[in-house]
């Protein structure tokens, strides 16, 4: 995984989270902490999370790869997804889809219908945003780097238009631990 994004690292733009007017500032420790509990949260699904459901003449599909009726570890990923952990809780004792990984719904059904957070949702819940960032608008809201080589915790790799990985660590050495919400397993890791 390391040597994917060292290979991706020449083709994709980096950028750091600032301070902007009108935005509250956030620290990187913060950055971390905030992103780990969607790696870490466990929840439990029942038959009326799981499964392909019509949303307003749109489908959904549940993350059913990993997603089963009980006890689950992680968010899933949700395509157009920003779910706080206590808004899927509370959404899935309503019935709602545990997951959504349609992707030719361009994610008109999170929230509405499914559950969960995409990998803008994810670094914008990372970040502290109250609103949900794309990864063609997070250059919008943030500064380019140098290099790949300067990232710091919190800083992420994107892409815009395709997808975005946060820093966890930076070993120094051309590898990186980052945090995600990613079609790799559908979930956040």
């Amino acid at each position: 995984f390391t040597e994917q994004i060292r290979k991706q690292a020449l083709i994709v733009l980096l950028f750091v989270c600032c301070a902007y007017a009108g935005f509250a500032q956030i620290t990187r420790t913060q950055m971390i902490n905030n992103g780990i509990p969607y790696t870490t949260y466990n929840f439990t699904a029942t038959s009326a999370n799981l499964g392909a459901r019509n949303c307003s003449g749109v489908g959904t599909e549940t993350a059913a790869s990993w997603v089963k009726a009980g006890q689950n570890t992680s968010m899933p990923y949700c395509w157009g997804g920003f779910s706080t952990l206590a808004s899927f809780t509370n959404g899935l004792t309503k019935g709602k889809s545990a997951g959504d990984v349609t992707t030719s719904n361009g994610g008109d059904c999170c929230e509405s219908c499914a559950l969960g957070v995409d990998c803008s949702g994810f670094v914008s819940r990372c970040w502290g945003r109250s609103t949900k960032e794309s990864t063609s608008s997070l250059p919008n809201i943030s500064t380019a780097l140098s290099s790949a080589s300067v990232t710091q915790p919190g800083d992420v790799f994107n892409k815009a238009g395709s997808h975005v990985r946060m820093v966890e660590t930076n070993y120094g050495n051309g590898n990186y631990r980052v945090l995600e919400s990613s079609a790799n397993g559908w979930h956040c890791a």
